[in-house]
């Protein structure tokens, strides 16, 4: 396989360090010995010769030849991520094989040495026509471990899809034979972990191989020492795509390293997660692979393969869900790649096993179906035949009746003058004989026409009943696709596979399924006001207005389950949203109505009186539907503002093993501890990490971070989880405005402006977006662009206090100090609680040289808020101002953004 070294050189064997375990070991004789011509029965003759012992055992041969002998390498047939594929001559069993070698530049890494040797053991165990056998594994005098397996000549199927691309029933017989493959190395508990169409080879005669098993793994055992890369290699020149995961090494799950190829990946081995990577994840790989046989693309797709990896690690399958439902193939198949690249592993197939099964009974049924309509053809061939031979033969009939009457006529005439009467008479009852024939023959044919059209009807009918059960077989699996997408709170999701359900119940088949649409359209209903809830709630405007206007939207949204607040009726609601698929949104919806129900204006005492009713009435309903008393402790603690409580929690276990959407309430509890809140959201996010309202609390509390831990760590996770919201909902106006808000205190200016752009081309006239965008542009020195959305801003809202502060700071940068006196003054009459307003408008009594008013405005800024720097730096420059009674330089101090 390689060339010989000097004669002089002396012989080298592998360590089992570099080799692995049980490696068989090979010397090369010196240049010009009989031993590269010598076969493996020949006896050794002369001077010694250097042989290996592959095995160990008492019935095994003494010697073999060596590796470099017995093989002659051929063509270059690939090289991957481990080895060197080549053809090779078996000479001593005189055949063609493929040797893989690993690659020279990977030799001296054992830990790619033990891979490379657990494939050839692995594969060595699946005896199975599907999986290449392996022949023999050992290695060459140049210490590289080798693999001899069958050669299969043929194309992989990548390569079959990217040029002559075979009709869809053989695409569909070669993913049977890769299913039943994959099923029997699972029954085995081994996983391949990179099935994808170029590791599949079809070969000259049909058959088909799944190939390539370096990645593969034994359900069971521990994750191998080649999983990851060990510290003291070369970090360089990895043998595989190596993601490496800045999960916190706190977390449950500890990170691994991306083995396989993102495309065709789930996302828990995206993730690096080992532990949780098991049949499975094959399964998600198979649908994958359909996925790319209906629609001609695998489900992830993207320019780069960094925007591939990001999409595949938080499952984006929306654009593959959409490609499959237009690409016109049958539902069943359609319906089975669905459920195969389900982002959760429990709502897939267990094992592929159960596709192949799939795959088989829609084959099965694919030919019943054609055989069918076979038998149907056959039989109107032979029904028109008949017809054919029948008018034939009523025809020769008719024939000889004419004939037979003219004979008749003939010797009536003969005989006219005798038989006058009597042949008159013969003649009007031959013609009435005739007549009746013909009246018999017509109601024959009606008959045969009746029975004809019966049949036709009958076979009409089983026809449409077959087709409408097939229908209603495919609304279920929509439905439960559907059911399962809304229990995920994936409200996208679940509307376009109602759409699909929609577009099919003309056709019947599902009229048992009404009651379950009816309430899979309810529950969708409800969690799009849910989801307009969460907008509302976590926009980052005025907390009073924000919360009465989302607990008008929860009040509305819950008397669909029949709780009014003002009239409960309790034992209807709570059997409702118990029976309801998005019952855990529910529950947080009404823990988030019971939290953030209390900003009332202190001197609308009716107002404090309804909105306490209203929280009494949540929480009562609250109690009935989740009994758990630690749950009913923290929420007296809400109600109460019982910060002396809230210190008890931190000390009590209950509080790590909450569900997310507890852990959501509790992360936002500013009486708890920051770490104590990283500890319970950090879990919650490994459990549903695509929870948008678990993202927005995630991205909540570093925001609030910024005034406890260094504003560059909190900032870099504001960004970070920021950018996962927008990934997981880019139609959210509130997750760009996070990204945006987070991009501009990293100091990306002109990333914050198009990302509050992109929030206002989702609502364009949110108030508090037009207020921010304005305020970044002024950052950038561009009052002339901030000025329209300012402008318009305050026109939307003139009672935004807000928005007049900010229109208030893009005139004092183009220098209208009375336009911004004003506009500060106003921000001051509609809050008088905010340090930043009171600070901006004692800046612009500063610039209008009134230190009096300028010093009073500081002042409150400082009392309003006793850690607020800038303004008390204003406050000192403008008592100096005054004490040596001069006017303002023409710089002005440094003041608050």
């Amino acid at each position: 396989m390689s060339v010989p070294p000097p004669s002089d050189s002396p012989t080298r064997t592998i360590a089992p360090a570099e080799a692995g375990p049980d490696l068989v070991t090979a010397t090369l004789a010196p240049a010009g010995s009989q031993q590269h011509d010598r076969m493996a029965t020949q006896a050794p003759t002369g001077e010694p010769i250097h042989f290996t012992r592959p095995f160990d055992g008492p019935d095994c041969p003494t010697e073999f030849p060596t590796p470099d002998d017995r093989y002659t390498k051929q063509e270059f047939i690939a090289r991957g991520g481990m080895g060197e594929v080549f053809t090779a001559r078996d000479r001593v069993l005189n055949r063609d094989v493929a040797v893989k070698i690993l690659r020279e530049d990977l030799k001296d890494r054992s830990y790619i040495a033990s891979r490379f040797i657990e494939e050839a053991r692995i594969t060595g165990k699946l005896q199975h026509p599907g999986i290449p056998p392996v022949h023999d594994l050992g290695t060459f005098h140049d210490g590289r471990p080798f693999i001899a397996m069958k050669l299969i000549k043929g194309r992989t199927l990548s390569d079959l899809l990217a040029t002559d691309r075979p009709d869809f029933a053989e695409l569909l017989r070669i993913f049977d034979y890769v299913c039943q493959a994959v099923a029997y190395a699972h029954d085995r508990r081994v996983i391949h972990r990179d099935l994808k169409p170029g590791n599949v080879m079809v070969g000259a005669f049909n058959e088909v191989q799944v190939m390539d098993w370096g990645l593969a793994k034994v359900l069971g055992e521990l994750p191998a020492a080649s999983e990851h890369r060990p510290p003291s290699d070369h970090p360089t020149s990895s043998p595989v795509s190596v993601i490496e995961s800045d999960r916190d090494p706190s977390s449950h799950t500890r990170a691994g390293s991306l083995l396989g190829t993102p495309a065709y990946m789930p996302p828990e081995q995206a993730k690096g997660e080992i532990d949780r990577t098991d049949t499975r994840s094959d399964v998600f790989a198979l649908g994958a692979m359909l996925c790319e046989l209906l629609t001609g693309k695998p489900p992830y797709w993207a320019a780069t393969s960094a925007e591939i990896q990001a999409l595949a690690i938080t499952a984006q399958l929306g654009p593959a869900f959409e490609r499959l439902d237009s690409c016109n193939a049958d539902p069943e198949l359609v319906a089975l790649a669905k459920h195969c690249l389900s982002a959760n592993p429990d709502d897939r197939p267990a094992d592929a096993k159960q596709v192949a099964k799939s795959i088989a009974f829609f084959r099965a049924g694919v030919e019943d179906r054609l055989r069918r309509a076979e038998r149907d053809r056959a039989a109107a061939e032979a029904k028109a035949a008949e017809e054919v031979n029948t008018r034939r033969e009523a025809g020769a009939r008719e024939s000889e009746r004419r004939k037979r009457r003219r004979t008749q006529l003939a010797l009536a005439a003969a005989a006219i003058l005798l038989l006058a009467v009597g042949a008159f008479g013969w003649v009007v009852n031959a013609a009435r004989i005739e007549t009746r024939e013909a009246l018999d023959k017509a109601s024959q044919a009606r008959d045969e026409t009746a029975s004809a059209l019966v049949l036709l009807n009958q076979e009409k009918q089983k026809t449409e009943q077959s087709r409408a059960a097939r229908n209603g077989q495919a609304i279920e699996t929509l439905l439960i696709q559907a059911e399962e997408a809304q229990r995920s709170d994936d409200s996208d999701r679940a509307a376009n596979q109602l759409g699909q359900i929609d577009k099919r119940l003309a056709d019947g088949g599902a009229e048992h399924l009404a009651a379950r649409i009816d309430r899979c359209r309810t529950d969708l209903a409800t969690l799009r006001e849910l989801d307009r809830a969460n907008e509302i709630l976590w926009t980052q405007d005025d907390s009073r207005s924000r919360n009465a206007q989302a607990s008008a939207v929860w009040s509305a949204a819950f008397k669909t389950y029949g709780f009014d607040h003002e009239a409960p009726r309790h034992a209807e609601a709570v059997a409702a949203v118990n029976a309801s698929l998005i019952r855990e949104r529910l529950l947080l919806a009404l823990d988030l109505w019971h939290t953030y129900r209390y900003s009332v204006e202190a001197d609308d005492s009716s107002l404090k009186v309804s909105v306490g009713a209203e929280r009494k009435a949540v929480r009562k309903f609250l109690d009935l539907l989740d009994t758990d008393p630690f749950r009913r402790e923290v929420r007296n603690a809400i109600s109460r503002s019982d910060e002396a409580l809230f210190k008890a929690f931190v000390e009590d276990p209950q509080i790590l093993r909450q569900p997310v959407r507890f852990s959501i309430i509790l992360g936002q509890l500013q009486y708890l501890p920051l770490e104590t809140r990283e500890q319970l959201l950090r879990p919650a996010l490994e459990k549903a990490p695509n929870d948008l309202s678990l993202l927005f609390a995630v991205i909540s509390m570093y925001q609030s971070a910024q005034y406890t831990r260094s504003v560059r760590e909190a900032v870099q996770q504001q960004l970070r989880y920021s950018q996962a919201a927008v990934a997981v909902r880019p139609g959210s106006k509130v997750a760009w405005q996070y990204l945006a808000r987070a991009q501009w205190d990293k100091g990306s200016l002109d990333d914050s402006i198009r990302s509050y752009r992109r929030a206002l081309r989702i609502e364009p006239d949110e108030v508090y977006t037009l207020s921010y965008l304005s305020a970044v542009l002024v950052r950038k020195h561009d009052p002339e662009a901030a000025l329209p959305y300012s402008q318009k801003a305050v026109a939307l809202k003139p009672d935004s206090a807000l928005g007049h502060n900010n229109l208030g700071s893009v005139y004092d940068r183009m220098n209208d100090v009375d336009a911004a006196l004003r506009c500060f003054s106003k921000a001051v009459d509609l809050d008088p609680q905010s340090a930043l307003y009171h600070n901006n408008l004692g800046y612009a009594y500063l610039r209008k040289n009134d230190l009096k008013q300028a010093i009073r405005h500081f002042r409150e800024a400082v009392t309003l808020n006793s850690n607020y720097r800038a303004a008390e730096n204003n406050w000192n420059h403008a008592r100096e101002l005054l004490r040596e009674d001069r006017e303002i330089e023409v710089a002005p101090p440094p003041r608050s953004k």
